[in-house]
């Protein structure tokens, strides 16, 4: 059994998934071909871009690859103790990582902004690259926690009832 029986929905899921593959390349070619490549918040963006995807990849990835090859990605996932807890900790890590991502560009925004001066010194392309590797460092770090508290759980899954 197909887990989308509505070819509609369907369309849907894979037109959402192109699409925003589409967005997401299209921005790291104009970025780094462009004359933005030089501005300190492309590199946010591309790595923002890059947690998108992965954040994307887990959602729609599960239900796409049981529509298109009938293979239970879902049930050897939640079934599996170290597949659910690998599965928690790449989506929750991409998630909020590129949530700090953004909150980093505020703060890059906000200095230029209020303190345009200071800007110079305090926005050069080196410290925000130390800066997202920090941000990804440490968040990966506090989301290891998804190996030691996540847990299967029997659920009911498009039918199947998974234990």
């Amino acid at each position: 059994m197909k887990p989308f029986p509505c070819t509609i929905l369907t369309l849907i899921w894979i037109g959402h998934l192109v699409f925003y593959h589409f967005n997401q390349i299209t921005i790291l070619i104009i970025v780094f071909i462009s004359g933005l490549r030089k501005l300190n918040a492309s590199l946010f963006l591309a790595s923002l871009a890059v947690c998108d995807t992965f954040t994307l990849l887990c959602q729609t990835g599960i239900r796409l690859s049981e529509y298109f090859t009938n293979f239970h990605l879902a049930q050897f996932i939640y079934t599996n103790i170290w597949a659910c807890r690998f599965y928690d900790y790449i989506y929750h890590s991409a998630f909020v990582v590129g949530s700090w991502f953004m909150v980093a560009v505020t703060k890059e925004r906000f200095i230029a902004v209020i303190f345009p001066h200071k800007a110079k010194v305090l926005c050069t392309r080196t410290i925000t690259t130390i800066e997202i590797i920090i941000i990804t460092i440490v968040l990966i770090g506090v989301n290891s926690i998804h190996f030691f508290v996540s847990e299967v759980q029997t659920t009911i899954y498009y039918g199947i009832e998974l234990t």
